[in-house]
């Protein structure tokens, strides 16, 4: 309770009501403190000094180590991942000799605020001097992630900056706020962070307001300039609530803040390496197929093939939202866990009346409050349940995907099912933050019962029929089926139709309810196999034992022929024109018949040619009788 509220209430007086008086106490106490300093030198400076120094003697082969990196990560036959953490490595021992500095001269003062300040200092100066490493010319950014150029050229110029003048004078107000924070109004110190917060507000507006006249009113649909106008409001809340007297809230909020961007930009380096190592494994996999061809066909020079591995394929889709969601997840957990501190201060939105309900129940007149908590909260479950609804089911899909004992079939359907419960969920959450109850609704449920009864039954009717597709599965994604005349593949199983493409490539909607109601023939129901039956007329003289076993062999080379039904070679008997034969066969799957019998009847009709086999047709013998003479006639055409 006390959490919730002393995040709100002012701990100074505004920097407008301060005591005059206070800035020469202040300046006092600065004075005496710093009389009062003290050194001790300890055995932590030694080695400090010394790690310093073989650091900084270092620095330089280290740069030059990690550019020879980049060479063996541009070729993907030497490519590897371990070379970008060896890269990140030198990255981190180059930004460390500085702040290793500061925090061995740390050790030198007996002044808790002089130590403190040198150490937060420190830690700040190695976490941006690496993000500022990362983002150098030939960095790791730009050559081992692939980031945007002109992205990693503006973070390089604006830390680079940051570091130079904002950590330094970022540093002294510290001091300065940290000997004066028991004098009562801290006016020096809070008037010194107020100028090193006010530094890169300026830069920020600056910035804004030059693209705001180049770009005119399309300045705000880009994305840098969206994340920097949220930075300048960001800080102009800062500054406005360390003049208001706000500075434990703030102190909150900066170190909220700071570790948000450091753990944010944490995972993004993590989420590059990983799709760096999906990148690096998916090219192998790729280099060796293309070197086994190379072996094979023996025809393709060096220039080809380095060719071949410049355009090589890059991670799968599936595979980088997987990454993207596990990234998110993280991120969500870890934000939750930095500004835990300011989640109480939520409460006080509570107070907040937004309008006010009335029921009498049992002869009770009892008032409901819509507060602005419980809008927050209901805006909140939307944005989550509609997230869930549009992620979720996508990453269990990928999860099930990799499991090769779940047909597309029931993963659609699991999929399908998790969508409804999320929606289902995430709408009775939200009526109940709103504080609906049964008794509430009950008129709800009664116009939609006399709404379902005459105008609704029939969308009524496809919806529970589309449920009970899902859960009995006598259609499924994938399956090939035959109703009202129409045939074609199961594309899409929705609330209301059903998603049908024909061999045409047209989509057919029909209503779930046929589909319960009428008859419907799946062709791939029990069994993806189907059987197809070959006729053949051979010409009477023809080897007949000869052309069975010509057919038997060739139909049975085919790959989509089955041994299980076995094949079935069938003299059918004597025609008027032919021999009649024919071939009884199954096929692995329903899928491209059509194709599978042109490519068993071309490869009979080569068979049979090269085997002197004739296929028949029909023919008809007409036959004269030379025993009496034939009366030949010629008649005058023009009659």
């Amino acid at each position: 309770y006390l959490q919730g509220l002393i995040l709100w209430i002012p701990d100074r007086a505004p920097l407008w009501k301060v005591d005059k008086a206070s800035i020469a106490v202040e300046t006092a106490a600065l004075w005496t403190a710093a009389q009062d300093l003290k050194l001790s030198i300890r055995p932590a400076l030694l080695l400090g000094l010394i790690a310093f120094a073989v650091l900084r003697f270092y620095r330089s082969r280290l740069k030059t180590y990690q550019l020879s990196l980049n060479a063996l990560i541009r070729k993907p036959r030497t490519d590897a991942t371990h070379y970008t953490v060896l890269a990140l490595g030198c990255v981190a021992l180059r930004a460390l000799p500085i702040p290793l500095l500061l925090a061995s001269v740390a050790t030198l003062f007996s002044n808790d605020t002089v130590a403190w300040v040198l150490t937060f200092t420190g830690i700040a100066l190695f976490a941006c001097g690496s993000i500022k490493l990362v983002c150098e010319p030939e960095g790791v950014g730009l050559v081992h992630f692939n980031w945007p150029e002109a992205i990693v050229e503006r973070l390089h110029r604006e830390f680079k900056w940051l570091i130079r003048t904002v950590l330094p004078l970022a540093a002294i107000a510290l001091i300065i706020l940290g000997e004066t924070v028991t004098t009562g109004d801290t006016v020096l110190g809070r008037v010194g962070i107020i100028l090193v917060l006010a530094l890169p507000l300026i830069v920020v507006f600056h910035y804004l307001f030059r693209n705001a006249r180049q770009q005119g009113s399309s300045w705000l649909k880009v994305r840098a300039l969206q994340v920097r106008l949220a930075l300048g409001i960001v800080l102009a809340m800062l500054i406005a609530a360390i003049a208001l007297g706000h500075s434990y809230s703030t102190q909150i909020i900066f170190k909220s803040l700071a570790d948000t961007v450091l753990v944010g930009f944490c995972l993004i380096l993590l989420h590059a390496v990983l799709s760096r190592w999906l990148l690096v494994t998916r090219r192998r996999l790729r280099l060796a197929e293309l070197m086994s061809a190379r072996v094979e066909r023996e025809t393709a020079d060096e220039a080809i093939l380095e060719d071949q591995e410049a355009r090589l394929v890059d991670v799968s889709t599936e595979t980088r939202e997987l990454i993207n969601m596990g990234a998110f997840v993280t991120a969500l957990f870890a934000l939750l866990y930095i500004w835990a501190p300011l989640l109480p201060a939520l409460d006080a939105m509570t107070q907040v009346n937004l309008w006010t309900s009335s029921e009498t129940v049992y002869g009770v007149l009892i008032e409901n409050h819509f507060t602005l908590a419980a809008l927050i909260k209901v805006i909140a479950l939307i944005v989550a349940t509609v997230y869930a609804a549009g992620k979720l089911p996508a990453l269990i899909e990928l999860i099930l995907r990799s499991r090769t004992s779940v047909s597309p079939s029931s993963r659609y359907t699991i999929i399908a099912l998790l969508n409804y419960v999320i929606i289902g969920a995430g709408i009775t959450a939200a009526l109940s933050a709103l504080g609906l109850e049964w008794s509430q609704l009950q008129w709800l449920v009664a116009a939609l019962g006399v709404g379902i009864g005459f105008g609704l039954q029939e969308i009524i009717a496809n919806f529970i029929s589309g449920l009970i597709i899902l859960f009995e599965r006598p259609i499924r994604v994938g399956d090939i089926i035959s109703t009202g005349g129409n045939d074609g593949v199961v594309t899409r199983i929705r609330i209301r139709a059903t998603s049908i493409r024909d061999w045409d490539g047209k989509e057919l909607l029909v209503p779930n309810k046929e589909f319960i109601t009428g008859r419907l023939l799946n062709w791939t129901l029990s069994d993806v196999r189907v059987r197809m039956v070959i006729p053949i007329g051979i010409a009477y003289g023809s080897d007949v034992e000869q052309a069975i076993r010509t057919m038997e062999s060739v139909v049975s080379s085919h790959p989509r022929v089955v041994d299980d039904p076995p094949l079935q070679i069938v003299f059918e008997g004597f025609g008027d024109d032919a021999l009649l034969l024919s071939a009884r066969l199954y096929l692995d799957s329903v899928e491209n018949r059509m194709g599978a019998m042109t490519e068993i009847n071309q490869a009979i009709y080569r068979a049979f040619n090269e085997a002197g086999i004739v296929i028949a047709f029909p023919q008809r013998d007409v036959h004269f009788d030379a025993e009496k003479p034939i009366r030949i006639a010629l008649e005058n055409g023009a009659d």
